[in-house]
């Protein structure tokens, strides 16, 4: 399950990212592709498993057993434990998503000419990329 959620995630981020930057390039995305707010749904379709399968995690349903003490006593914990099999080039490619999308909502609060396409695929490419890092499947080899 967890590959399937991790390829899925895959083409979405590239499907949000084409959107995103086709937006930004003065492409009419809804007029060229107007089901391009399906990823809108995708997200959901992805997320709702992710959940599923995180509370399954055994590490994690001991993080969440903990009081609210122990949770603050290391707040990224959670995160650890999501992303303990994803390589650092993953990490860094949702971070800066997330940053991005950031900046893009900020901007796009003031811009009134900025297409929403270019404002909500801004979203997905950070959400996908966070379900995509969180999903990888493969675990690291191991050093001899």
């Amino acid at each position: 399950m967890k590959k399937v959620i991790f390829f899925a995630a895959v083409i979405a981020w590239s499907l949000s990212a084409l959107a995103h930057v086709s937006s930004r390039l003065g492409v009419d995305v809804m007029e060229a592709f107007p089901y391009v707010m399906v990823l809108h749904a995708g997200l959901f379709m992805l997320l709702i498993p992710l959940i599923v399968m995180l509370k399954k995690n055994p590490e994690i349903e001991k993080y969440e057993q903990q009081s609210w003490n122990e949770k603050m006593r290391n707040p990224f914990r959670f995160w650890e434990i999501a992303l303990a099999n994803c390589p650092l080039a993953i990490k860094i490619l949702a971070g800066i998503c997330f940053l991005y999308a950031t900046i893009t909502m900020a901007t796009g609060m003031t811009d009134r000419n900025l297409p929403v396409v270019t404002f909500f695929s801004g979203m997905w490419m950070a959400f996908y990329a966070i379900i995509l890092a969180i999903s990888y499947p493969f675990r690291p080899k191991e050093v001899l």
